[in-house]
């Protein structure tokens, strides 16, 4: 893991990781037509707009950053759930 270069690194790190343990994860990703839904901490339900397991990298990310910043968790959510999508990016077709 990632967790030996954390003594390495000034300042504070947050690992994230999508289907094993870390400060902020997801487990139980599936994709859809609204997107992809996966499990905050392997217990809270999410879904993002936004197809693929990259996005939710970086919706981890974008949770690990905020929550740091003292942003309320239940905000960051409502405010992924409802980001914008570029047209025609990783939309399903028929």
């Amino acid at each position: 893991t990632a967790r030996y270069l954390l003594p390495a690194v000034p300042g504070r790190c947050v690992l994230i990781r999508i289907g094993q343990e870390a400060d902020w994860f997801a487990t139980d990703l599936k994709a859809h037509g609204l997107g992809t839904s996966f499990l905050l901490q392997g217990k809270r339900p999410v879904t993002i707009p936004l197809l693929g397991s990259h996005n939710v990298s970086n919706a981890l990310m974008t949770i690990a950053a905020a929550t740091e910043m003292g942003v309320a968790l239940d905000f960051v959510l409502e405010s992924l759930a409802d980001m914008p999508v570029t047209a025609r990016r990783l939309q399903c077709r028929d």
